[in-house]
């Protein structure tokens, strides 16, 4: 099978051996972890375009003679301001990912050092 890799499809093969208790070997955590850094620039783009569609609506309200209280109000009631919070979570958990993958690739590195 020749499937395109994505953020999402690595994330929900994690999400998948996670729910379904599969252990996952620290190389495999490593590769995904490293995977996810090259692509992120994509998911980056899209939090970015959401930030300005966003900022770009804000700045129409009080251009037009809102309040910025009231701007910030509406802005979040926006479905782009829901996508823009998504997306960040989504930039913030591959992070984290990345993070983990190295701790846990430290920890594997130093078990097989010791003799472990």
């Amino acid at each position: 099978m020749n499937e395109l890799v994505s953020v999402n499809t690595i994330l929900d093969w994690m999400r998948d051996n996670v729910e379904s208790k599969t252990p996952i070997s620290p190389s495999l955590f490593v590769d995904a972890a490293g995977k996810l850094v090259v692509l992120i620039g994509d998911e980056n783009d899209k939090l970015f375009d959401l930030q300005q569609k966003v900022a770009m609506f804000k700045s129409n309200l009080i251009a037009s003679g809102h309040s910025v209280a009231k701007a910030n109000v509406e802005s979040q009631a926006l479905d782009d301001y829901k996508e823009l919070c998504k997306q960040k979570a989504k930039v913030e958990q591959i992070w984290e990912f990345v993070r983990i993958a190295k701790l846990r690739a430290r920890l594997t590195e130093g078990e097989y050092k010791s003799g472990i």
